[in-house]
């Protein structure tokens, strides 16, 4: 038990304060006897001075620098805060041990060099140069109680002059239990953490765990949040969002380009990252100035009118809003006080955006006469990025997780995870300009006398927790071992005891579903289906991708680059083409072929100007990759003696089902035709495969559907129904042919014409027929192999309805689990949202008797 005094003063880290007096009260009830201090605020009695450095006097280390001669290593660095706040912490401390600045090293250049930087700032009012002059007094400390604690070295001076001069260490009555346990990995670490709170019946609100870093804090909470523990992370890297909002307007100042633009309004004004942020990355140059947007909509491949309508609006929206705040274009060096006025009227008045207005507002007071240019507003926003006061922490509850270093007797029990070599002791050494090499050759307290002080503080914490539970993980999740601490196996005197954890807690598939009732609300609008083929594939690759675009409408992210985009360029042009030159369409001639992609991207040109140089890569690469196609298509043209009847064909069909009406809806990219017959062809931009295992679970419903549906308007004989692949990628091709037949085997290269020929007479096309195709095409091989039998339409027909009619009662049932079929996640734009609970399966047949065909 730790025996907390009723009067005197107790020094303790501040984070620990508020605990404290919680802690006095049970124990000594109200007493204005005790007084608790952090060791700064109590040392600052001592001093003439306040005992921290200013930004003012940063300025001054600063200023002097300035005139070192441009041979001096570190003349590049003068202006840096980062390397005069370094030079200045060691010129504090080096005042603090009395150094003579005339006895510093200069053995080496950089010795030398550093030497005339110090030299150059040693008569500055360092409060640091009163330390040795204190230290030498004579104080009377019988009165002040220290919590034993990992104190910083320059602490330490303080604290054995306050032992030498009879202030007390608070220690426990008893010596405390310890354990040294290990653990498979980090996360059981946790979860055995987790355990012993709760079979020990521990107080929350009495157990301390110290993490290595924010990566334990995080699984830790994870863990507690699963038992129900409640708990507090102490940590001082809380941003504040004045400090922040400030600090992004410094660096608009400094550089101002769209990216420090953006990141200023979506701190200052959140609401406009929806339509106005995206319209301003979309319009790089809007924020500038005006923006030529055409007035008038234009046919085209890459910009729906819809899109055109919808981004003509939110350029008009964000125009208004750029002339609104148009004030925080002019921002500069002359307009600080403004940006502080702005940024307190754009955020909550809550207390701790209150105090960081009001201490950086001090700093701004200080610095107003210099800060004049941009080096200077970079030293400016440097110095506060680094000294902006952490959030305090006002209130908290359950089990305090934080550092080693803030480990007191102050807490019952104590857990130290991650306690192997790599992380304890871990003792704090100077590294930097001013490493230990450095202070090798000045006259510091010798490295090994320093880390000594260090181990004893250590231990000295260590023995005076209650009860002590030492962890190491004896791997990392990768499988890394982490090897011991050998100073824990001498404290302890034996290695750590294993923990075998059977975690309760099996993870299992989450149930995902709606319900009916949702269900009907979310997919049956108005009592009715309504929906194209694309959607019920959808539901059957994934239920769950089906539920967020179809359900909730959760909106996509599309641009220039999409495959989408692209494939309906391909599309638009073998349109216009097939339109003009019917089956002459591909001998077009080059020129026109070319302009004819110009004409698609014209209205895009409009649009976006800026672009102009992807437009002309992209236009190119079309082009290349169509004349590619054109010649792939010819021999497939050639020996097909069905006509093209339409393309872009619109065509639905309304059925009935329990009394519910479905209307389903399509386009058609191309419809074949004779007198009596016709062939549907849907053009791919990648590579397609057809199976009647994808069609008999549902996956591939698209053709069949177009066939049904144009069948039943037109009542012609669907021959049948394929994919034709836009794609260009190479293929294999054998280079040379070797006759074994001859005595000595002879090689014949095969010509590079002859390897194209064959590329291109081997284009096959992926789908299903329902009859003979010999009187349509001299080559009825590219649509199946001869052993493949025509299946018989009136079949699929009847197999069609029974696979619709099953996705409709699935999708009816409120079904939305993420069990997706193989590649459903390749192009799913929601990924991100469903990574935890994602499972693949294989998905099974919807008809009653399963037939396994391939096509």
């Amino acid at each position: 038990m730790l025996n907390l005094p009723q009067k005197g003063i107790l020094i303790a880290p501040a984070s620990l304060h508020l605990s404290l007096y919680q802690e006095v009260l049970k124990t000594h009830g109200n007493t204005l006897g005790l007084e608790i201090l952090s060791l700064q605020s109590y040392i600052q009695r001592f001093f003439k001075a306040e005992p921290q450095i200013s930004i003012d006097f940063y300025y001054q280390v600063r200023d002097c620098c300035q005139a070192i001669p441009k041979e001096n290593a570190f003349y590049a660095s003068r202006s840096s805060f980062a390397f005069i706040q370094e030079l200045a912490d060691f010129a504090g401390l080096a005042k603090s041990y009395a150094l003579d600045f005339e006895k510093l090293p200069e053995k080496t250049q950089k010795q030398k060099d550093l030497k005339v930087l110090l030299k150059q700032i040693q008569d500055l009012p360092f409060w640091q140069q009163e330390i040795p002059e204190i230290l030498d007094k004579d104080l009377d400390t019988s009165d002040v109680w220290i919590l034993p604690y990992e104190y910083s070295e320059s602490e330490q001076l303080w604290i054995q002059k306050l032992l030498a001069s009879h202030a007390q260490i608070l220690k426990l009555d008893d010596p405390g239990n310890r354990h040294y346990w290990s653990t498979g990995n980090p996360r059981k670490q946790a979860q055995q953490i987790a355990k012993t709170i709760l079979d020990q019946g521990l107080e929350a609100s009495d157990v301390f765990v110290s993490c290595n870093d924010n990566a334990e804090k995080q699984v830790l909470a994870q863990i507690f949040d699963q038992h129900q523990i409640p708990y507090t992370i102490l940590s001082s890297d809380h941003k504040n969002p004045f400090a922040d909002a400030f600090l992004s307007a410094l660096s608009w100042i400094l550089e101002s380009d769209l990216d420090h633009y953006l990141a200023l309004i979506n701190l200052l004004y959140p609401q406009t990252r929806q339509i106005i942020q995206s319209t301003l990355r979309n319009f790089p140059a809007l924020w500038k100035q005006a923006y030529p947007f055409p007035e008038v909509y234009e046919e085209n491949a890459l910009f729906a009118q819809e899109e055109f309508e919808s981004l003509k609006h939110h350029l008009t929206q964000t125009q208004a809003w750029l002339q609104e705040h148009d004030a925080i274009l002019n921002w500069s060096i002359d307009t600080l006080d403004a940006i502080l006025t702005t940024i307190q009227s754009q955020l909550p008045c809550t207390e701790d955006n209150l105090n960081a207005f009001y201490w950086i507002q001090e700093q701004l007071r200080q610095s107003w006469k210099k800060i004049r240019t941009a080096e200077d507003l970079q030293f400016f926003k440097d110095y506060i990025e680094a000294k902006m006061p952490s959030k305090s922490i006002k209130h908290h509850q359950g089990v305090l997780i934080g550092s080693r270093k803030e480990i007191t007797p102050f807490f019952s029990t104590v857990f130290l995870c991650g306690a192997h070599a790599a992380h304890f002791p871990a003792l704090a050494m100077h590294t930097g300009i001013f490493d230990e090499a450095y202070l090798a050759s000045c006259d510091f307290p010798a490295l090994s006398t320093r880390l000594q002080k260090q181990r004893e503080q250590l231990w000295t914490v260590l023995e005076n927790c209650q009860d002590l539970y030492v962890l190491v993980a004896e791997s990392d999740y990768n499988g890394k071992d982490h090897a011991l601490s050998h100073e824990l196996e001498q404290w302890f005197g034996h290695g750590p005891v294993f923990q075998e954890f059977q975690d309760p807690m099996r993870w299992i598939q989450p149930q995902f579903t709606c319900g009916q009732e949702t269900a009907r609300a979310l997919f049956f609008d108005a009592h009715q289906f309504v929906g194209s083929v694309s959607r019920l594939e959808s539901f059957a690759r994934c239920p769950f991708q089906h539920f967020l675009r179809y359900g909730l409408h959760l909106q996509e992210r599309e641009d220039l680059k999409d495959i989408r985009i692209r494939g309906s360029i391909y599309h638009a042009i073998l349109e216009k083409l097939i339109q003009k030159h019917q089956k002459a369409y591909t001998a077009v001639d080059h020129k026109e072929l070319l302009s004819l992609i110009e004409q698609e991207f014209s209205f895009a040109q409009k649009i976006h100007p800026e672009k102009q140089a992807f437009f002309q890569t992209q236009i190119q690469e079309i082009f290349r990759k169509m004349k590619k196609l054109l010649q792939s298509l010819a021999a497939f043209e050639k020996e097909w003696h069905m006509t093209t009847h339409a393309q872009e064909c619109k065509v639905s069909m309304s059925l009935m089902w329990n009394d519910t009406p479905v209307l389903l809806y399509g386009y058609i990219d191309r419809i074949d035709a004779s007198q009596t017959s016709f062939m549907i062809f849907d053009y791919k931009t990648g590579k397609r495969t057809f199976a009647l295992s994808d069609f008999e679970s549902g996956q591939a419903l698209q053709l069949i559907t177009y066939a049904v549906m144009y069948e039943s308007m037109h009542h012609q004989l669907p021959v049948g129904c394929f994919y034709i692949s836009l794609n260009t990628s190479l293929q294999e091709a054998s280079a040379c042919k070797i006759n074994y037949r001859k005595k000595y085997p002879e090689i014949e290269e095969t010509a590079l014409e002859e390897l194209s020929e064959q590329a291109l007479e081997s284009r096959s096309f992926a789908g299903i027929r329902f009859q003979d195709l010999s009187i349509y095409a001299d080559e009825p091989s590219r649509f199946g192999a001869k052993r493949d039998k025509a299946l018989s339409f009136e079949t699929i027909q009847a197999q069609w309805q029974t696979i619709l009619f099953d996705l409709l009662r699935d999708i009816q049932s409120g079904n939305i689990q993420p069990a997706h079929a193989k590649d459903a996640c390749t192009y799913c734009a929601y990924r991100s949202i469903c990574r935890n609970s994602a499972q693949e399966v294989k998905k099974s047949s919807r008809l009653e008797k399963e037939n396994v065909h391939a096509i």
